[in-house]
């Protein structure tokens, strides 16, 4: 909009080459007469935000508050608007200084840049005036700042305080009544103050600057707006008191759950609660994984909110489980939940995941690249025969042998084959060159697919990507055995 509004200026036609001398009545009456004289002052406002925002970019410019100095006019309206001197930072002491003048009383933000560049002085801030503090500081220039402030923040909204990694851990005893977005790295308050609460994300808290699981349970409780809760690496204490809570805390309008922790950590949050089908879970393990201690009764969704889940992702070190998608969708939005660790626990995963989902509404599986590796045949044999509605499978570079295997063998004295409803199966070069695929996998994806066919479980469509150089000789190669051969790589 600001830019459109510009072009109806008329651009003036540049000056002869002459050194001109003019006065500074000379100059203003000169921009009184030009068009750009006549930007509207919300307009001009507009742009100076963009303008004050460089002022806290890394890469600063030599002259960040040169365009309060092109004229009169200029330099009026942007000393007249405090709002756009609102975020003080603490590392550049002579513009925070100045920034304070004229912010005049309004709300006001406190950044730190680096930890390494931060100056103690006298800030002359009313602590009634503070609205959001994001520092980053060492623990000895973190208690010098809130000496000065004090511990009675009552506007305060928004408040991140990190210590860098390594450092001792601080802990504050604040007074926050407002407090809505909290963000804490090595560093704690007073818990009982934690309440509405929007956001809330704590990382790197040992036992004794953590909170126990029922301070974090009624936090929890306490903040039933909650949209984005963020747990890493915390070692809460465990309270007797939380195995008296009968009731599930429900978080409503939760959007984001992140836990990266040990088990029994995660697994405190995750069987106390209840969220939406809106809710993206995110699930990283720090120990070895069993998903029924983590989901006790099953997936942690309200009555009536359990999404769709169509399709689930196996990967060496975790999977997902996702709405209806594309191929190897990287959309988040799709994603519901993941699970993710250190450790290979894709075995883990197929053994567990059908104690929290109903595998059998399972449409697609999409095994990305190294989820085969160690996987034993009667381990893949039972997972597969559990998905009787398994309708495609899309294979990224493993060692296939024990899938095709498991693919073609019949079962039991009627001779069923495993994912009786199988019609797509596709391989993908996604992450790594499938190195002579054709010459190792060919001669035995056509066997098992010749005998799906024989014993009534046909594949239809065989999908392979652009790593097959034959196409014509594939082509012919299974015609005969499914309906249709997809060399682009789309299935």
């Amino acid at each position: 909009m600001t830019f459109e509004m510009l072009q109806q200026f008329p651009l003036q036609p540049p000056l002869k080459d002459k050194t001109i001398w003019v006065s500074d009545q000379d100059h203003d009456t000169e921009y009184a007469l030009s068009p750009i004289s006549s930007i509207p002052p919300e307009i001009l406002l507009e742009i100076f935000k963009i303008c004050i925002s460089w002022c806290y970019d890394y890469r600063k410019p030599r002259s960040r508050l040169a365009w309060t100095n092109v004229c009169s006019s200029w330099r009026n309206t942007a000393l007249s608007s405090p709002r756009l001197w609102q975020c003080i930072d603490l590392c550049d002491i002579h513009m925070a200084r100045e920034f304070i003048i004229r912010s005049k009383g309004t709300p006001v933000s406190i950044i730190s840049s680096s930890p390494a560049n931060f100056h103690s002085f006298d800030l002359k801030i009313d602590p009634k005036f503070l609205t959001t503090i994001d520092v980053i500081l060492f623990p000895d220039d973190m208690r010098e700042l809130f000496t000065e402030i004090g511990r009675h923040m009552v506007s305060l909204e928004d408040l991140t305080l990190k210590v860098p990694f390594m450092s001792l851990g601080l802990n504050f005893d604040f007074e926050l009544p407002s407090l809505r977005r909290l963000m804490l790295e090595g560093v704690s308050i007073a818990w009982d103050q934690c309440k509405n609460l929007t956001h809330l994300s704590l990382r790197r808290l040992t036992w004794e600057y953590s909170p126990s699981t029922s301070q974090l349970c009624d936090i929890l409780l306490h903040s039933p707006n909650l949209e984005v809760l963020r747990l890493e690496r915390i070692s809460p204490a465990r309270d007797e008191s939380i195995e008296n809570i009968e009731n599930y805390i429900h978080l409503h309008k939760l959007r984001e759950l992140f836990i990266s922790d040990k088990m029994p950590i995660v697994a405190a949050v995750t069987s106390r609660i209840r969220v939406s089908s809106e809710t993206h879970i995110q699930l990283h393990f720090t120990t070895l994984m069993i998903l029924p201690c983590i989901f006790p009764s099953g997936l942690p969704y309200m009555a009536g909110e359990c999404p769709h889940i169509s399709c689930l992702r196996l990967e060496k070190h975790g999977g997902s489980l996702h709405r209806p998608t594309v191929a190897w969708s990287t959309n988040q939005e799709t994603e519901v939940i993941s699970f993710g660790s250190a450790f290979c626990i894709v075995a883990e995963l197929m053994n567990d995941i059908r104690e929290i989902v109903d595998i059998v509404k399972i449409e697609t599986l999409e095994l990305c690249p190294g989820a085969l590796s160690n996987i034993q045949h009667s381990l893949l044999c039972e997972f597969l025969w559990n998905m009787k509605g398994l309708k495609t499978i899309r294979v990224a570079f493993n060692d296939i042998g024990v899938l095709l295997q498991v693919l073609c063998a019949t079962v039991g004295s009627s001779e069923r084959m495993v994912c009786p409803q199988l019609r797509i199966l596709s391989f993908s070069n996604l992450g790594n060159t499938w190195v002579n695929f054709e010459a190792t996998w060919m001669d035995r994806i056509l066997y098992c697919l010749s005998q799906r066919k024989k014993y009534g479980s046909p594949v239809q469509v065989l999908g392979f990507g652009h790593f097959v150089r034959e196409r014509t000789k594939t082509m012919e190669l299974f015609s005969g055995v499914v309906e249709k051969v997809d060399l682009l790589g789309s299935a």
